[in-house]
């Protein structure tokens, strides 16, 4: 699983690759598309590609977000790229390692070129970045990890927790989901997930995606 939304300009050419397409909504939001990519890596690891295209309260905002995760669902390489109405108002990438996040870019007009070190006796393993892509955990199974966003360029705890599943209409067809709830800094959301990994739809607190259509690529 991703964390909320760090997941997120539109794909330069999905077609080339498997992705699911979104429709975006929320109380500032007028109208809104999202598109998400999980591309298995040969070695074992994920690559996530999170993009999203919407606007409100007067702002169009276009951002696309790339997590890099090896076989234990540590993240490994991240960017993250935010317009406002055509202006990049953000525009950071890192790389971890030894359990240090180095970043490099711009936030606003401050150019950022800082490491952030992992909280002591703590943990990156996130056994949830797995989750139905093809393991279906224990009902009840929490997995308890820090992950670093470059929204506040920190160390975040997150929990997940499998919930058990449930019945929701896909495609005029009963289906059954997975439910998942997520909780970091302060907030909790839930996710529902198809078998296969493919997310279904999210809510958090500002925004909800809905899954509209899967494009095999």
């Amino acid at each position: 699983m991703i964390s909320a939304l760090g997941l997120m300009l539109l794909l330069g050419n999905p077609a080339k690759e498997p992705f699911a397409e979104y429709r975006l909504t929320g109380p500032s939001i007028t109208s809104g598309k999202a598109f998400l990519k999980r591309l298995p890596q040969p070695d074992g690891g994920l690559r996530t590609v999170v993009s999203l295209n919407f606007e409100g309260n007067g702002a169009k905002i276009e951002s696309r977000s790339i997590g890099i995760y090896d076989s234990e669902g540590r993240q490994t390489e991240l960017s993250l790229r935010q317009t406002v109405n055509g202006q990049v108002n953000l525009d950071l990438s890192a790389k971890i390692a030894e359990d240090v996040a180095r970043v490099t870019g711009k936030q606003g007009q401050r150019e950022v070129d800082e490491a952030f070190r992992l909280p002591d006796g703590t943990k990156r393993e996130n056994a949830s970045t797995f989750w139905f892509s093809p393991t279906v955990p224990p009902k009840g199974t929490r997995s308890v990890s820090y992950n670093f966003g470059l929204g506040d360029l920190n160390w975040n705890l997150t929990q997940v927790t499998y919930v058990g599943t449930r019945e929701v209409l896909w495609q005029d067809k009963k289906t059954e989901v997975y439910e998942v709830l997520s909780e970091s800094k302060g907030e909790s959301f839930r996710t529902l997930v198809l078998p296969g990994g493919t997310v279904y739809e999210m809510r958090t607190p500002q925004i909800t995606l809905t899954l509209v259509k899967q494009h095999p690529g």
